[in-house]
């Protein structure tokens, strides 16, 4: 068994989104694997409080650009981002 078979659940990760002027911070949160994650949004104190608990390791910042149907997230549907043609098919 491989270690994408076989996650590290220990490991947590934080991708920061976007740092919003009414000071959200959206961002990724995974566990064991970076490319499965929850798409979520706290106040910058306690999104601190949070990374400290969960002990999070930082991925670099910003929107990770794809053209796969299934890397589509409700942050582009938000923001009014076509699906990818995999999906009109």
């Amino acid at each position: 068994m491989n270690s994408s078979e076989n996650p590290d659940i220990a490991k947590r990760y934080v991708r920061v989104i976007q740092r919003r002027a009414d000071g959200f911070i959206e961002f990724h949160f995974a566990i064991g694997h970076t490319e499965y994650f929850a798409e979520l949004m706290l106040k910058e104190k306690d999104f601190h409080i949070f990374c400290a608990e969960n002990n999070v390791e930082f991925l670099p910042e910003g929107e990770q650009k794809s053209e796969n149907a299934f890397d589509w997230t409700l942050r582009n549907v938000a923001k009014g981002v076509r699906v990818p043609d995999a999906f009109d098919q």
